[in-house]
This record gives C-alpha cells, structure tokens and sequence, in this order.
C-alpha cells in the first residue's frame, strides 16, 4: 500500500527533526569537550522539551559556547566580547 504525500512528508520532516537534534547534540558534546568548564548551561536548562522546538535556544547557547572556546584562546582576550 502507498503512503499518502501528507504521511510521506510527515515521516520526513519527522526525521529532519530528529536528525537536526542529534547533530545539535554532537555540536554540543564538541563544545563540552574543548570548551571551559561551565561555558554552556546544560541541555535539560535550555531546552526543557527538544520535540516542541527550541532549536534557535539550544544554537544561541551552542554559540555562546563556541565563542567562549575563541575567548580563551585569544591572543587579545581583553577584546572578546564574552569577557565583558
């Protein structure tokens, strides 16, 4: 039996979501890795339920996290903003 189209793009847009929050989590787990301790609040923090959304919560605080690993190996850290 074929999938209607509305379930054919319900299933795909049901597995871009899920693949965009495991590349999320990667990105995540990079950053706590190289990251200095405490540069990004935990995942249960920023987004309370990842199905209902919150990608731009969780990429702001992923940036957040990136420009902090830029910070502290800066050779101008005076000038980084996350220092201010």
């Amino acid at each position: 039996m074929n999938a209607t189209p509305l379930l054919t793009i319900t299933r795909a847009a049901t597995a871009n979501h899920i693949e965009a929050w495991q590349a999320l989590k990667l990105i995540r787990e990079t950053i706590e890795t190289l990251g200095p301790i405490g540069c990004l609040r935990s995942s249960e923090n920023v987004s309370c339920n990842p199905m209902h959304g919150h990608f731009l919560d969780e990429a702001e605080e992923l940036a957040k996290g990136i420009q902090s690993i830029a910070c502290t190996r800066s050779k101008e850290p005076n000038r980084c903003p996350c220092t201010r």
